[in-house]
């Protein structure tokens, strides 16, 4: 349940950070974008950096490193989400869309890996399958009626979305930081008692 848990959290702060890049993308600089990893489609360096600060994390948490992973990339969005609203120009909020798109794609790859480090063989598909589906139900549903919810009821206008995108894509992996310690927590438990 904890897994599932961190299934939602993660979900959220990707589709937030998705409608957050849909502002500043222009179709010119698309490519940019795609190439160091803020777009869904491409995720070329986040993917490649995942599993490297993954193995540097294994070195002080053995058991733990895939989840913390996923900490480090929620550190590195939250001051991000918070910077892109207020960026004072293009290209200010190009780069920290950049970079924010970069660490939610350095969780994919470790994650998928977690998920099959901590489940049985015969369950991987299943696994796999609920992971795909909180992701995108949590993405479809979830995260634009927050973003709605925060500017129509508490920003008060629609021009500010910009702004709600950026409070709830920070406010999100705040949030989601100590359930990510702990999921870590009990990953590092599940494997140990998987190896026993």
């Amino acid at each position: 349940s904890q897994i599932s848990g961190l299934t939602v959290v993660v979900a959220i702060v990707v589709v937030a950070l998705f409608f957050a890049l849909l502002i500043v993308v222009r179709p010119g600089l698309y490519g940019v974008l795609k190439a160091i990893g803020a777009s869904s489609r491409s995720l070329f360096a986040g993917v490649l950096l995942g599993p490297w600060v993954a193995a540097r994390l294994r070195r002080r948490y053995p058991d733990e490193a895939p989840v913390r992973t996923t900490v480090v990339a929620g550190l590195g969005i939250v001051p991000l989400c918070l910077f892109l609203p207020f960026a004072p120009g293009y290209w200010s909020a190009l780069c920290a869309a950049a970079l924010a798109g970069l660490f939610v794609n350095l969780t994919l790859p470790v994650v998928a890996s977690a998920l099959a480090d901590s489940t049985p063989n015969r369950m991987h598909g299943i696994v796999a399958s609920v992971y795909a589906f909180v992701l995108t139900s949590t993405g479809i549903g979830l995260a634009p009626t927050l973003v709605a919810l925060v500017t129509d009821h508490i920003l008060l206008s629609p021009a500010r979305v910009g702004t709600s995108l950026g409070f709830v894509c920070a406010t999100t992996a705040l949030v989601s930081l100590p359930v990510l310690v702990t999921a870590a927590r009990l990953y590092a438990r599940r494997l140990e008692a998987a190896r026993s």
